[in-house]
């Protein structure tokens, strides 16, 4: 292996020297690389030309990327000779999957990157909060910023079972990105399908003037086909699919090369057009970039229009998820007894889980917002973003607030069925001992008269005094009939006048004209002294 340049090993030993916080992780996961983990990684150069198209430049290897920089000077700009003597300025992106630390070092000491860029790019946001450690507190400006997108996937992953239910894992890979991902609880239960993480997409610039700049971004790498449960370290297979048939549920995200018109050439139009999948986002963004026209102008911030497609394409994707899962619980639900929402205690578990995971999240949506200069209320003109997109984006709060209600809709039923079923079980308990007080005031009577029975000599059957057994029994049996029939008398009673205004009202719009006498004041008084 070629050894490494003065500059790479000064980038190195300052990444291992700093001693922050957010720097802890990041410079471990650096120094645990291997020669073959170092160089596993993507990166590509693309050059904004100036009628509008990207020349497009891969490297497989960091030694070609290190090459490429070092043709050119440190102020970046081109030895090519200009065109009829104007000035063509240098305006390139380099595009980088994952942290591998060759590449790492070549682009950090070559464009004089300082190392926190890197360092908040490896933290994740469901672990580190939403302050994003490692970033330089303040307005983020057209020098570097982050934007952070959540992603659902529809996944299996294998022998799940032997994780307790899983819950948190972790993708194998050179940035830290946890997936939550539960299990299936019932039918109902289809949130148990879907593997939750965030997608990080980090930006750096640097001007030369006249003209010239240098954009770096960094993206996360895809899955693959394993994860690592955080806890037992053990690797878990994946599988990652677009949809579920059997529900007819589909993962699609919004189109970013779509085209209003189809191109002149009719060969074509036999390739169709691809809405995007999401699982690479490297190959994503080179996709949309080999596509149309992208002018720039001096500003480095007018390069930005894939990648902030992606990261709108991803929040619009994961709303769209979150809301199938909401529609397909209320539909369960809605055609069962609504009592029976109480036996599945996994939907109130989620339901409050969900409620302060949005409120979470929409603290990172409000982040976004602030980075692209997008005002909630509409009334300031963002000067990042096309009028269009930050309407999209508004759109996206608008959804987000919209679900986190329904949320709170869902947890408020399920209280309000638990107070109705305990309200119930109550009513049922107080009939229950309404019972066994009817019963006592009947058997205990029978146990007296039982006890006169068992009296012997002038008190038994045929002798001078049993008729102390009639004196006994006849007033406890008229108390008893008093007591029981009394009830049933007044509820019968209750049911007759209702009865009595239902006929009322059915016959009050026939009214005769005899005698000046309607059809229900002849009715009426023969069906009262009926019952009389």
């Amino acid at each position: 292996m070629k050894p490494k340049d003065p500059a790479s090993l000064a980038y190195q030993s300052l990444i291992q020297n700093t001693r922050t916080l957010e720097f802890f992780g990041f410079a471990k996961n650096q120094c645990q690389q291997d020669d073959a983990a170092a160089e596993n990684g993507r990166s590509a150069v693309l050059h904004f030309l100036a009628n509008g198209e990207v020349s497009i430049t891969p490297f497989c290897h960091s030694s070609a990327l290190q090459e490429y920089l070092d043709s050119k000077n440190n102020a970046g700009r081109c030895f090519e000779k200009p065109q009829n003597n104007l000035h063509q300025p240098l305006r390139r992106m380099i595009l980088l999957e994952d942290l591998p630390r060759n590449y790492i070092e070549v682009m950090g000491s070559r464009l004089r990157i300082n190392p926190s860029f890197f360092a908040a790019h490896y933290s994740d946001p469901i672990k580190s909060g939403s302050t994003g450690k490692g970033l330089i507190l303040g307005q983020p400006s057209r020098d570097s910023f982050v934007l952070q997108s959540p992603q659902m996937l529809y996944m299996q992953v294998e022998n799940q079972e032997l994780d307790g239910g899983g819950l948190m894992y972790r993708g194998i890979s050179h940035v830290r990105r946890h997936i939550l991902k539960g299990t299936k609880e019932d039918a109902a239960d289809l949130a148990g399908c879907f593997g939750e993480m965030w997608r990080v997409i980090s930006f750096w610039s640097m001007e030369y003037g006249n003209g010239d700049w240098t954009v770096v971004v960094l993206v996360d790498p895809p899955l693959g086909s394993e994860i690592r449960h955080v806890d037992k370290r053990e690797a878990r297979k994946i599988t990652i699919t677009e949809g579920d048939p059997a529900t007819g549920f589909g993962m699609q995200y919004p189109s970013l090369t779509a085209k209003k018109a189809l191109p002149e050439d009719i060969e074509s139009w036999h390739t169709p057009e691809f809405s995007p999948s999401m699982e690479s986002v490297f190959e994503e963004t080179l996709y949309a970039y080999s596509k149309g026209n992208h002018p720039t102008t001096d500003n480095p911030l007018s390069c930005t229009t894939v990648i902030r497609g992606i990261a709108l394409s991803m929040w619009i994707g994961y709303l769209d998820r979150m809301r199938y899962i909401l529609n397909h619980t209320h539909r369960h639900f809605h055609s069962h007894d609504i009592l029976g929402l109480l036996q599945h205690d996994w939907v109130f578990r989620d339901a409050l889980m969900l409620k302060t995971d949005l409120g979470y999240i929409s603290i990172f949506l409000y982040r976004n917002l602030k980075i692209l200069q997008v005002s909630i209320s509409g009334t300031s003109r963002s000067g990042v973003v096309d009028e269009w997109e930050a309407d999209e984006w508004r759109l996206v709060e608008t959804r987000l607030s919209l679900l986190r209600r329904d949320v709170d809709g869902v947890a408020s039923t399920h209280a309000q069925l638990a107070s109705l079923k305990a309200i119930r079980a109550a009513n049922e308990q107080s009939m229950a001992v309404g019972h066994l007080t009817t019963l006592a005031t009947v058997f205990l009577p029978l146990g007296l008269v039982a006890g006169i029975f068992s009296i012997s000599g002038e008190y038994a059957i045929g002798g001078s005094r049993f008729w102390v057994f009639f004196a006994v029994t006849i007033p406890l049996g008229i108390a008893i009939a008093l007591l029981l029939f009394t009830n049933i008398a007044r509820e019968m009673g209750i049911k007759v006048t209702l009865y009595v205004k239902w006929l009322r009202k059915a016959f009050s719009f026939q009214n005769s004209h005899c005698e000046g006498k309607g059809t229900n004041d002849m009715i009426l008084p023969l069906f009262n002294k009926s019952h009389s």
